[in-house]
């Protein structure tokens, strides 16, 4: 199985131009939503641990071992071009021809997506540790500028296209396209704007008093009812509802009840199955690709 070893920035100190919040903070949810599309993808995938250098996340890389070391970063101009600068840089190691592969992937679909296609570049470089120190294929992504408004903007705007527009790329890279049909990831194909756009101020409320108490023991185990296999990988989108006694089921960025919630799906709604592992499915519900207990569903 192909595996991507994702390496969001974690440096809290770089700020948006706005102070609106940080690197880390926006890529580390782009890194949620590639998480699930990765899954239904059938693609293997370790996450850079918080508080990791790029040092430190690099032997991470190389100890876990990938076949694509993928960093995302946002990018700042030089003094005395502050907030001027726009574009999409993406970095290769460039004595790597399978960095330079990879690269061009990246950059073909990144232009259908960036406002300004031509500001989509393609750098070789020999200095950064992500790329000089992995020894898997690898590159840094600058997803815009972070000190330009437009760009920053852009950015909060679009997090959920850019994570499918670089799953579309890893998937590409990998080979894999051809098992990976728009009729289970249309959002790989389809997406061109994320309409359920995560802010600091809704993933601070989801994160606060969205957690609704369901009493597990009120509500019956579905799993075995289903006849799907604990971490089987569903090659047929299946039909499932959700089913919470009148509640509200919670959908998550990871497979834990600690990560961020992306939405709740009420009682009975229908939603889309693609993959089930240790408990918990990857599901579809209004465009958004997530994580449910298996608990709580049945499957029609």
């Amino acid at each position: 199985m192909a595996s991507v070893y994702l390496s969001p920035s974690t440096k809290d100190y770089n700020r948006f131009y706005n102070n609106s919040n940080s690197e880390s903070y926006y890529t580390g949810i782009i890194a949620d939503f590639m998480e699930p599309l990765l899954q239904a993808a059938s693609i293997a995938f370790v996450r850079k641990k918080p508080k990791m250098t790029a040092g430190t996340s690099a032997a991470h890389s190389n100890e876990t071992r990938h076949n694509l070391h993928l960093a995302i970063h946002t990018a700042v101009a030089g003094i005395g071009n502050e907030g001027s600068l726009r574009g999409v840089n993406i970095y290769y190691y460039q004595p790597s021809a399978e960095g330079k592969k990879a690269a061009e992937v990246f950059c073909r679909n990144l232009k259908t997506l960036y406002p300004r296609p031509g500001t989509v570049n393609i750098i070789p470089n020999t200095s950064f540790v992500e790329l000089n120190k992995t020894k898997a294929p690898a590159l840094i992504i600058e997803a815009g500028y972070r000190d330009n408004p437009d760009d920053c903007e852009w950015i909060k705007n679009n997090l959920q296209a850019i994570a499918c527009n670089l799953t579309l790329s890893v998937t590409e890279y990998f080979d894999e396209e051809g098992r990976l049909t728009r009729k289970v990831i249309p959002e790989l194909y389809n997406i061109t704007g994320n309409e359920n756009n995560i802010t600091e101020n809704t993933a601070k409320d989801n994160e606060k008093a969205h957690l609704l108490n369901i009493q597990q023991s009120s509500i019956p185990r579905t799993t075995a009812q289903s006849g799907i296999k604990n971490e089987e990988v569903i090659q047929e989108v299946k039909k499932a509802y959700a089913n919470t006694k009148g509640k509200r089921l919670n959908l998550r960025c990871k497979p834990s009840l600690n990560s961020r919630i992306l939405g709740q799906i009420p009682d009975k709604s229908f939603l889309e199955v693609l993959s089930l592992d240790k408990g918990w499915y990857t599901v579809r519900y209004n465009g958004l690709l997530g994580y449910v207990l298996s608990d709580y569903l049945s499957i029609k």
